[in-house]
This record gives structure tokens, C-alpha cells and sequence, in this order.
């Protein structure tokens, strides 16, 4: 079983089968369970195969756990993360550190983390259609639940009280 770290946390990579080229063009899911209920789903596509939600991700979720504490996240509303993309990449993100976060610290809801190849080897062409259809389908499995966490609202207007108790638990430290 292949596997990668957020954080210090081991994550399982889940492939759609036994041969997946992960240099080619790809459909993921990032899937945060809690006591094997899941709570957040996020489909991603990437062109470079496996290098975006592999290397990528670890990286900006590990800039997240070091922000922990700074200023910014002392001010109310939340001043954003990096200028050019308010309060630091996509929602997944955050939610993926604090998911790690919990675990780390814990884990009183038996919390984990994984990473699913549901696609690949799509032709580029075709990539953004499919990650449409596979957030489509994910939102019509998942109806009525807030655990597609594709299109969820930026955080940069978000109050503290409002946010993640993981994400705002550095303040008070």
C-alpha cells in the first residue's frame, strides 16, 4: 500500500486499480473520515499525475501547520494567507491541516485521512470535464450533506469564531 505524509500524519493512497500510472494525467479525492464516517470529500484533477495532491499538497499543508500562531491568524476577520489567493489555497487545505492536526493531538474522533486515484490516464483535453462529472456525482451521492468540499466559500471573510476550533486552538496556546 502506497502511502504519504501530511504533517507528520500517514496518509493511504487507494488506486481505482492495479495498474495506475501515476506520471499520467489524473482524477483524485482527498477523503477526511471521522470513526470511518466520511465527513469531507474533495475531487482534484492534476495533469502531472500524481504530483499535485503527492508532492504539492504535503508541502502547502506543512506551510499551513508553520503559519500556526502568526499574526494573521490573530486578526478578525482572518487576513489572508499569501496576497495573491486569500487565506492560502483552496478550502481542502486548511481542512486537510486541521484534519491532521486532531490526529496528532489525540484524535478523540478517530479521525483519518486518504487519498483516492478514482481516474487516470484521462487525456488532458478531458480532464476538466470529468473532474466536473466526478464533483457532480460526488454532490449527488452526498445530497443534502455539506461533505463536498468543492465550491465551499473562501475563508478570508470567515470570523474566528466561525472557523475550526484546530485552526484558531494556536491563539490561545
Amino acid at each position: 500500500m502506497k502511502c504519504i505524509k501530511l504533517c507528520d500524519v500517514e496518509v493511504r493512497i487507494f488506486t481505482s486499480g492495479s495498474t495506475v500510472d501515476f506520471l499520467r494525467p489524473l482524477l483524485y479525492e482527498w477523503r477526511i473520515l471521522q470513526a470511518d464516517k466520511l465527513v469531507t470529500l474533495y475531487v482534484g484533477k492534476s495533469k502531472g499525475g500524481s504530483e499535485r495532491p503527492t508532492l504539492k499538497y504535503p508541502e502547502v499543508v506543512s506551510d499551513l501547520r508553520k503559519s500556526r500562531g502568526k499574526r494573521h491568524l490573530a486578526q478578525d476577520p482572518v487576513k489572508h494567507y499569501f496576497p495573491r489567493n486569500v487565506w492560502g489555497f483552496r478550502w481542502i487545505h486548511h481542512q486537510l491541516e486541521a484534519s491532521a492536526y486532531r490526529i496528532l493531538n489525540e484524535n478523540p474522533k478517530d479521525e483519518r485521512i486518504e487519498l483516492h486515484v478514482s481516474l487516470h490516464g484521462i487525456a488532458p483535453t478531458n480532464l476538466a470535464a470529468a473532474e466536473q462529472e466526478a464533483i457532480a456525482n460526488a454532490k449527488r451521492i452526498h445530497a443534502r450533506t455539506d461533505i463536498v468540499a468543492n465550491d465551499l466559500p473562501c475563508m478570508g471573510a470567515q470570523r474566528r469564531s466561525n472557523l475550526d476550533e484546530a485552526w484558531v486552538q494556536p491563539l490561545r496556546e
